[in-house]
């Protein structure tokens, strides 16, 4: 963060950058919401728009993570209103079907997205050097698409009214547990690709290092379960928002 970008951003560029989003936010999902789609897909639209035409400055990297902080705390706010409309033990009761679904939900994707890459690149659409080099970006591309967002999934299903249905239940279970085997792959292909230093030859894969990432990832998920029931039970709700 340069001083350059401190000094040229300024509070009223901030106001206008922020006016700027909601303006252009609302009008969109409006549009969305004439033809009865969920308003969260006009509100995504819109961002993609004003990111790929470039009309909010964000005023250098300054501008860039003041916004990258606002969306964090958006996301945060979203899935905490969302954990209040929803009874964990009702997730509970579709944990097998929420399984069954996140493994699809991941391996389809992985696969698919890793096949793809080779045939475009028998037709002739992508060129790398090294058959290593695209084996790397299969993987990336693959991995990449077994990743979900939660947040977007449960605010439509919010926007739907439909929350409460077992079918929804089964959704938003098997999009937590698709998030932790996503940031298993991701860890792993990550791995491979620091190990080939980018080639993707001669990579080796460590399986006690998966064992372990697996392991804090699923024994986190395990911390945090536990931890509500004792909460809920004991009725500490409020103390642990405080």
């Amino acid at each position: 963060m340069s001083l350059e970008d401190s000094n040229t951003y300024t509070l009223g560029s901030f106001f206008i950058a922020l006016a700027s989003i909601f303006i252009a936010g609302k009008v969109v999902s409006s549009i969305f919401v004439k033809f009865k789609q969920p308003e969260v897909l006009g509100e995504l639209i819109a961002g993609v728009l004003l990111g790929i035409l470039g009309l909010i400055p964000l005023y250098g990297e300054v501008g860039y993570h003041f916004f990258h902080l606002l969306a964090e705390i958006g996301v945060a706010i979203l899935l905490f209103e969302i954990g209040l409309e929803t009874d964990l033990n009702d997730l509970i009761k579709v944990g097998l079907p929420s399984l069954i679904v996140a493994l699809i939900g991941v391996v389809a994707p992985f696969f698919f997205g890793y096949y793809t890459i080779y045939i475009l690149a028998d037709m002739g659409f992508i060129s790398f050097a090294t058959e290593g080099s695209l084996f790397l970006l299969a993987l990336t591309v693959a991995a990449t698409l077994t990743a979900t967002s939660v947040g977007i999934t449960a605010r439509v299903l919010s926007e739907l009214k439909k929350l409460n249905q077992t079918e929804s239940k089964i959704i938003l279970g098997a999009a937590v547990i698709d998030d932790v085997l996503g940031l298993i792959i991701l860890a792993v292909v990550s791995g491979i690709i620091a190990t080939t230093g980018g080639t993707g030859s001669d990579f080796s894969i460590s399986i006690p290092s998966i064992l372990i990432i697996s392991a804090k990832a699923f024994g986190f998920f395990n911390i945090s379960f536990n931890n509500w029931k004792f909460i809920h039970k004991k009725n500490y709700l409020f103390l642990f928002i405080a």
